[in-house]
């Protein structure tokens, strides 16, 4: 059509704002067309997303009323049984029903974004078709053609940019939901379970973390400890440390066995997880009984345990694969007496990997250095990053970065 529209301008037939008019229609009904059917399919996407979640959650919130006014009967509504039940039932819905719908709707989003990028390219397109059809005019309709094209493509981007900047701030808006869902989920920045003191901090490199720590009651009056770090930041991270934070939480409930539970963990992991994600894991079971310390390290590595008479150790190399790697790795628990222990201290790898201006590492050293002068859980963890601050010379820093620190109650 725009060949014959050009014969007809050629032949006068048609004045020159006749077929720049043409060009313009083409471009606007095309683009416009088109945003219109990915603004529709997006519709539907999140309708059906929408209904297929809540139906899901309904069962599990229903099942989880019911069961909550069991255990207050059964259990006494302030009993540790009580809340651990429901910290488990909690852990298993957000594991069966938020994880997946926050993938579902991150695969939308991304969808949307390729989409709107190809109707900028289609755009261009029609622009390049103009300046091919008007070359053969001569230099003044060119010329006119030309800055009549570029003036709609330019204000189409405007409009375009002045969208993304709008999504922008909700995509901010968003993930600081999701940031303060992710404390949510994570303990108190410091308090007491059991026998157990501890204090933590977390710093993500981006809005969300995939460091993940936590701390809670299991039956016979143990406690039940996980510190990790999923590779690579943001949201991804950030959504594979919920499942698995929640994962982790069912198996330790349910087993009392750090092995068992790192174990399910690892199947769940390798299975579930995209191939390049992975999880340095610790998870460790304190009996109170014996003052001891069942723990598995899952390729994590970074902690330190303060000795009363001694002062900081570093604990070693970690003694196992990180999760998601073998499906079928079999991990080995080991035993810790914490009888003569006064702190045991986790921290993800973005502690020791941070540099400073001129590009050296943190490194383990400063950590002893700074746990050596530090007397407390609460001192450790600002301590450490008030060290780390300051090496770094900002208060951004480069990777996710959370240091927790467990104090152990003396025996009386």
């Amino acid at each position: 059509r725009l060949t014959q529209e050009r014969d007809k301008y050629r032949d006068g037939k048609r004045t020159e704002k006749q077929f720049v008019d043409l060009i313009y229609s083409r471009v606007e009904s095309s683009i416009s067309a088109a945003w219109r059917v990915v603004l529709q399919e997006t519709k539907h996407r999140h309708t059906d997303l929408w209904n297929r979640h809540s139906a899901r959650a309904q069962p599990f919130v229903v099942n989880y009323q019911r069961r909550k006014a069991e255990l207050a009967d059964q259990h006494g509504a302030g009993s540790d049984r009580y809340k651990a039940e429901l910290r488990r039932m909690r852990a298993e819905g957000e594991r069966q029903v938020l994880a997946p719908a926050i993938r579902a709707h991150a695969a939308i989003t991304d969808t949307m974004a390729s989409r709107r990028g190809m109707l900028v390219v289609e755009a261009w397109r029609w622009v390049k078709l103009g300046r091919q059809h008007s070359a053969a005019w001569g230099s003044d309709h060119a010329r006119g053609l030309e800055a009549m094209l570029y003036q709609q493509f330019a204000y189409g981007l405007k409009n375009r940019g002045a969208d993304l900047h709008r999504r922008q701030r909700q995509m901010e808006q968003d993930l600081q939901g999701a940031r303060q869902a992710q404390a949510f989920l994570c303990p108190k920045g410091e308090g007491a379970v059991g026998a157990l003191a501890y204090a933590m901090q977390s710093f993500p490199g981006r809005y969300v973390a995939g460091d993940l720590f936590d701390i809670f009651p299991l039956d016979d009056g143990r406690v039940g400890l996980c510190f990790g770090d999923v590779t690579g930041q943001g949201a991804t991270a950030a959504i594979l440390m919920t499942a698995v934070l929640a994962h982790l939480r069912a198996s330790l409930a349910r087993y009392n066995d750090p092995a068992q539970a790192i174990h399910d963990v690892n199947r769940y992991v390798a299975e579930c997880s995209p191939a390049h994600m992975f999880v340095s894991l610790w998870v460790a079971v304190y009996d109170e009984a014996d003052r001891s310390l069942c723990y598995v390290d899952g390729g994590h590595g970074h902690w330190y345990i303060t000795y009363r008479d001694k002062g900081p150790v570093h604990a070693g190399k970690p003694g196992g694969l990180l999760v998601g790697i073998d499906p079928e790795y079999a991990y080995e628990s080991a035993t810790l007496d914490l009888g003569d222990v006064d702190r045991i201290i986790l921290y993800s790898d973005g502690l020791i990997e941070q540099v400073d201006p001129g590009g050296e590492p943190f490194e383990k050293e400063r950590v002893r250095e700074v746990l050596a002068t530090t007397a407390s859980a609460k001192e450790d963890v600002a301590a450490l990053f008030q060290r780390l601050e300051e090496f770094a010379g900002k208060t951004v820093l480069d990777d996710d970065v959370t240091v927790a620190s467990i104090e152990i109650a003396q025996s009386k």
